[in-house]
């Protein structure tokens, strides 16, 4: 009988089921990433191309780089892109939040596409910010890397949310 009833409770609160939605997709996520082949596979395919992608837009930059598989080296100092610094769980938590959200399918399809996007984007750049300070400010790099640039980057993460629900539920309103 309980367990009926808090079902039932689930079902009729759209927090708790979003709540929940969001949590069994973050769970599942992170159970599938668990799975070495998971990893290798990103490893592979996703972070080294942000290694990639990061040692050519230094290049542009005028920074003499190479990207070899997940490292990017050059000027005496190298990064190498693991897991927390290739955004997969921010665009994880992200998805799993747009999912859970309520709102039409069109939208939150819309949502994750453009997020995902933005996020990629703007790992790319922390990567390169961050490969930067390595070079010129090497004493800088700790705390930029493991506090500032992570607090900022989870800081753009919320907001990004945050603006795109918010945006969606006023033109839902205005209608």
């Amino acid at each position: 009988m309980a367990s009926k009833q808090s079902g039932l409770i689930l079902l009729k609160h759209k927090g708790l089921r979003g709540g929940a939605i969001f949590l069994s997709l973050l769970l599942s996520c992170c159970w599938l990433l668990s799975h070495n082949y998971v990893m290798i596979f990103l490893e592979l395919n996703f972070t080294a191309g942000i290694a990639t992608q990061a040692a050519c837009l230094l290049k542009l930059l005028g920074i003499n780089v190479i990207a070899t598989g997940i490292s990017v080296t050059g000027h005496g100092f190298s990064v190498d892109i693991k897991y927390g610094c290739n955004a997969i769980y921010e665009i994880l938590i992200y998805t799993a939040a747009m999912v859970a959200y309520p709102l039409r399918m069109k939208e939150k399809i819309t949502g994750i596409i453009i997020g995902v996007v933005f996020i990629y984007i703007l790992n790319l750049f922390r990567v390169i910010v961050l490969f930067w300070t390595g070079i010129h400010f090497p004493d800088v790099f700790k705390a930029l890397h493991e506090h500032i640039g992570q607090s900022i980057f989870i800081f753009f993460l919320v907001f990004l949310w945050i603006f795109w629900v918010t945006r969606i539920n006023k033109s839902a309103n205005s209608q």
